[in-house]
């Protein structure tokens, strides 16, 4: 029973601790909608225009943008207007203009963007690091329903089985309950 009672504990502080980390770093590194965690910015990737390379789903880790140099054939990530709402979108650097502008393009869309990205609209600059899927499990995390599945009903488990703990010690040295 011992063994059982420190897996149970281990798990759940394993998720409480993961989960509290997840809610740090997107409560309080926001700046302009964009999560920065000590230069480093971590990206929900929710479409495939960039797929083979970055796949709907995938959560990318991208270096924030300090007037690095950006070549052809960087991944960027920058803020642009879609449908009257502004978005970070991660697309491939396809040429640089004379004025020191973008141009750029998803790898599986068939046009270039319509839009030029200027150094200003820049975020981040793509690491090559993904986490295939990561991203669909942040998503869940962030929704009300994952958050209740994942930290309330485990923290509310935890609490009652340490409660019972203390209850059934009370009982067995024969104190008052």
């Amino acid at each position: 029973m011992k063994g059982k009672d420190i897996f149970i504990n281990f798990v759940i502080w394993i998720i409480i601790v993961l989960a509290s980390l997840l809610t740090f770093i997107n409560l309080t590194t926001k700046k302009n909608g964009v999560t920065y965690f000590f230069g480093y910015v971590p990206i929900n990737v929710k479409h495939d225009s960039m797929s083979p390379t970055i796949k709907s789903g995938d959560y990318i880790i991208t270096k924030k943008y300090t007037d690095q140099t950006i070549m052809e054939g960087d991944i960027i990530s920058f803020v642009t207007t879609f449908n009257g709402k502004s978005i970070i979108l991660t697309h491939r650097v396809i040429s640089i203009l004379d004025d020191g502008s973008y141009k750029t393009k998803g790898d599986s869309n068939i046009n270039e963007d319509e839009f030029i990205v200027n150094d200003i609209d820049i975020v981040s600059i793509y690491t090559g690091i993904r986490l295939p899927c990561f991203g669909k499990l942040v998503s869940f995390l962030q929704s009300k329903s994952g958050f209740f599945m994942v930290i309330v009903i485990p923290l509310c488990g935890y609490i009652i089985y340490q409660l019972y703990n203390i209850f059934m010690l009370m009982t067995e040295k024969g104190g008052a309950v």
